[in-house]
C-alpha cells in the first residue's frame, strides 16, 4: 500500500527504451512535416504562364499639299495696249490626303516707280472646274470669286484670307480634287502715254491649310 501511495505520489521515470521510442516518434513528425513544406513548396511555384503579343499598326499622319499647274510665267503678257483684255489660267491640284482650303495672295513690282502699271491693271478671277476653259465666255459672273479691280487693290489679299481659320473667300479643296482658277487681266482704254513700256511683274502665291478640325 504504501508503495502503491509512493507511484502515484512520484511516478517512476520512463525507461530507457520509452525515451527511445519517443525520439523516433519526434524525428518521424518532423520528417513528415518537412516533407509535407516540401510538398507545398514545389506545388505553388509551378505555375503555367503564357504571353502573347499583338501589333498595334502603328500611327500615320496626313499630308496637305498643292501643286499650281503652270507654276510660272501663268500671268506673263507682252505688247498689252490700252483696252487689251487677257484671260490666263492656273489649276490647284490638292494630291494629298487631307482636304484643306485655301488663300491667295498677290505681290508685284514695276519698272515705273513714277506710273506704276500695277495701279491701272486690274484683274478679276473666276472658278472653273478642272479642265475648263478660261475665256471670256467662261468669265461669267456666277463663277466670278474676285471683281474687276486694280492688281495694287486689296494689298496683298487675292482671295480669301492666309491667316489660319475658315474665312470669307477661302476655296476648300478635298483630297485628290482641284479647280481652275481663271484671271482677267484688262489695262484700260484710258491709261495715258505716261505708262507706255512699263512692266508690272505679277507673282501669287497659295497659301493651304488643313480644314480638319480647323
Amino acid at each position: 500500500m504504501d508503495d502503491l501511495l509512493q507511484e502515484m505520489i512520484q511516478p517512476a521515470g520512463p525507461t530507457g527504451h520509452d525515451r527511445a521510442r519517443r525520439r523516433r516518434l519526434v524525428m518521424s513528425a518532423a520528417t513528415v512535416g518537412l516533407a509535407v513544406i516540401g510538398l507545398t513548396s514545389l506545388t505553388t511555384s509551378a505555375l503555367f504562364t503564357d504571353n502573347e503579343s499583338a501589333v498595334g499598326g502603328g500611327f500615320t499622319t496626313g499630308s496637305v499639299n498643292v501643286t499650281l499647274t503652270p507654276a510660272a510665267d501663268f500671268l506673263k503678257i507682252g505688247n498689252m495696249a490700252p483696252g487689251d483684255t487677257e484671260f490666263r489660267s492656273i489649276t490647284v491640284n490638292n494630291p494629298g490626303s487631307l482636304g484643306y482650303r485655301y488663300a491667295v495672295t498677290k505681290a508685284w513690282t514695276d519698272s515705273n516707280a513714277g506710273y506704276p502699271l500695277s495701279a491701272v491693271l486690274q484683274i478679276a478671277t473666276f472658278v472653273l472646274p478642272t479642265g475648263g476653259t478660261c475665256d471670256a465666255a467662261s468669265a461669267v459672273p456666277a463663277a466670278q470669286i474676285r471683281p474687276l479691280g486694280a492688281i495694287s487693290a486689296d494689298g496683298a489679299t487675292l482671295i480669301g484670307d492666309p491667316a489660319t481659320g475658315a474665312h470669307a473667300g477661302d476655296r476648300p479643296i478635298l483630297a485628290g480634287a482641284g479647280e481652275l482658277l481663271c484671271f482677267q487681266i484688262t489695262l484700260p482704254i484710258s491709261v495715258g502715254n505716261e505708262y507706255q513700256s512699263s512692266t508690272s511683274t505679277v507673282s501669287v502665291q497659295v497659301v493651304a491649310e488643313q480644314t480638319a478640325n480647323n
